[in-house]
């Protein structure tokens, strides 16, 4: 997870976003367009990965995946100034980041941690993409000041290679696509339990979960590929932008595990809000500071709240929906996500070309993460307990809404 594509594309698009764009004339709308049209196709693809690993389990997925991203990564490096190229090749890293997504370890891990299942989640899904998260930058930073962009793309599209498919294809072992017996409703039942996909269609506990995913991932995205821009417009040096995003990696991290914590032990989905709040008030202050003070303190609110969503998302699925369509409902809510990630760095890019200023998208987005709050809040109970048993009724009771 340390080197999937959020930990390595989307912690580094903003230090690229100048130079890439400089260097052709594109202006900063041209690249953020790339991320909508990539985001918003390949929501299609996260359901279907879903059921691949529902089916076949992470391992025959995230091999391919990760020899893939890294290939699409350091094909960046070939640009020759069309925005189509960039296009077509950024989907194709879009397309490659879904095989090694949170999608695939989540349904593992999910398979695998009762009990434990959010701390398990926030370890994997937030302490390794945050811990990625927060190297990226630096090695990106570095590459770019001593070896230009180019060489920075290659070097990145490196490390999925050199680093992250030997580990995978060694210690990946042994994981099965059904769910272990620990997961299986105390009935003496050979199905997994949980809700279909149709039947879960049909609980407004998923549309709720859907509408705050994609508000905050709309506003988290669009500020996270926007942000070097935006601090070295005020005047901020480009070395202190590169370590608040790895501040932001390490508040991510840090709030992923907080988050897992406390879902392991709080009874209730409200645990989200106090994290959903965390981003506004970093928002807040990111639009509204000047000085160092504030923007470190903003990033660190921003990037703490942030981090709750990889533990939130599949927690919030397991407990109200079971496991039986886990994997396909995930994928669903992992491509609303994707739309949001996508449509957040337009609607920033769009607005900065139009008025010269990120001011009105940042309104925006705290208007969003507000209403996304509101969603949280009005969430009921859980229906099932981490162990299977559905919450206040017999083991044979069907859930109530």
């Amino acid at each position: 997870m340390a080197l999937n594509m959020p930990s390595l594309v989307g912690s580094t698009f903003s230090l690229f976003l100048k130079p890439v764009s400089e260097a052709f004339g594109w202006g900063r709308v041209a690249m953020s367009t790339a991320v909508l049209i990539a985001f918003t196709i390949t929501t299609a693809f996260y359901p279907l990965v879903g059921k691949m690993v529902d089916r076949w389990g992470a391992r025959p997925v995230v091999l391919p995946g990760t020899l893939i991203l890294g290939a699409t990564i350091m094909s960046l490096a070939l640009l020759r100034g069309s925005p189509s190229q960039f296009d077509i090749q950024f989907f194709a890293v879009a397309t490659a980041g879904t095989l090694v997504s949170g999608v695939v370890y989540g349904r593992a891990l999910a398979g695998v941690f009762d009990g434990n299942r959010g701390k398990a989640l926030g370890i994997c899904l937030g302490v390794g993409g945050g811990l990625g998260a927060a190297l990226a930058p630096q090695f990106v930073r570095y590459l770019i000041e001593h070896f230009g962009w180019r060489n920075a793309y290659l070097g990145l599209g490196a490390l999925p290679v050199i680093v992250a498919f030997p580990i995978l294809f060694q210690c990946l072992r042994g994981e099965k696509a059904k769910v272990p017996d620990v997961e299986k409703p105390r009935t003496g039942s050979e199905t997994p339990f949980g809700l279909t996909v149709l039947q879960a269609m049909c609980r407004p506990g998923l549309w709720l979960i859907l509408a705050a995913i994609f508000l905050s991932c709309l506003a988290n995205n669009g500020v996270l590929v926007h942000l070097a821009a935006m601090l070295t417009d005020r005047g901020i040096s480009l070395e202190f932008a590169t370590a608040l995003l790895s501040t932001v990696a390490v508040a991510t991290t840090m709030g992923q595990f907080a988050s897992g914590f406390l879902l392991d032990r709080i009874n209730s989905p409200r645990v989200g809000i106090p994290f959903a709040a965390s981003v506004l008030a970093g928002l807040l202050l990111l639009d509204h500071g000047t000085t160092a003070a504030p923007l470190f303190l903003g990033v660190v609110l921003f990037g703490f709240g942030m981090g709750s969503e990889y533990s939130l998302m599949p927690y919030y699925v397991s407990r109200y929906f079971g496991l039986r369509g886990f994997g396909t409902l995930y994928g669903g809510i992992y491509a609303f996500a994707s739309i949001g990630g996508g449509l957040g760095p337009y609607v920033m890019g769009r607005v900065f070309e139009s008025t010269h200023s990120y001011s009105g998208a940042l309104l925006t987005f705290e208007g969003g993460l507000m209403l996304a709050i509101v969603c949280i809040a009005s969430l009921g109970r859980y229906v099932y307990a981490a162990r299977g048993a559905v919450v206040g009724a017999s083991p044979r009771s069907q859930p109530a809404t």
